[in-house]
């Protein structure tokens, strides 16, 4: 179940709520009523949130570091 859901995230568009239509696959994969879509796009968007400061953190940590070395080399 883990496997398929890192799976189906790296599939995720960029698109805002766009994995709430993933999570809508990862439910019919394993025979989940869809009824929880509901439950699902609440929880989402607080993940979603997250998964975003992380990225843009981690972007801005990886620039930074690069720019650093790039300065030390000249």
């Amino acid at each position: 179940m883990l496997l398929v859901a890192i799976l189906i995230n790296m599939a995720a568009p960029g698109i805002p709520n766009g994995g709430v239509v993933i999570g809508a696959t990862y439910l019919s994969i394993f025979n989940i009523p869809l009824d929880f879509i509901g439950f699902y796009s609440g929880i989402y968007k607080i993940l979603d949130m997250s998964y975003t400061t992380l990225n843009v953190t981690g972007d801005i940590t990886a620039d930074i570091l690069l720019t650093k070395e790039d300065v030390n080399n000249e």
